[in-house]
């Protein structure tokens, strides 16, 4: 089950549990985006036997924050090239989801762009 928390309005923080591992996805606006990362702790040998599990509830969690916020870009941080392919693998893999939702993926770059309008850009 994941849960959110909203510190303030630039910030949104879901939170999950995978039996012992515990992961929290932390999307931020910057500017005209929003970047996410995510953080895992546990047992390193927990985590490596979770890891599919682990990729997939943070892309859970990034889709309903996508469902319900609408933001026109996300874009996946990171320092390490390892973690960028395995991100550019999952959004690649998610492209049909991300698309009914109303993105399209650019894996390379690690974004996701809104291409149907937002319902909250014309709300008064």
């Amino acid at each position: 089950m994941i849960t959110w928390k909203y510190p303030d309005t630039s910030t949104a923080i879901a939170r999950f549990d995978l039996n012992a591992v515990h992961v929290e996805v932390t999307l931020e606006k910057h500017s005209q985006s929003w970047q996410v990362r995510f953080e895992v702790e546990g047992n390193a040998n927990d985590v490596a036997y979770s890891a599919l599990s682990i990729y997939d509830g943070a892309f859970d969690a990034i889709s309903q924050f996508l469902a319900v916020r609408e933001p026109l870009t996300v874009l996946f941080t990171t320092d390490r090239e390892d973690l960028a392919g395995v991100y550019r693998t999952y959004l690649d893999r998610e492209s049909k989801k991300f698309s009914a939702l109303g993105y399209r993926v650019d894996g390379q770059h690690r974004v996701l762009r809104r291409f149907k309008p937002s319902r909250w850009s014309t709300a008064a």
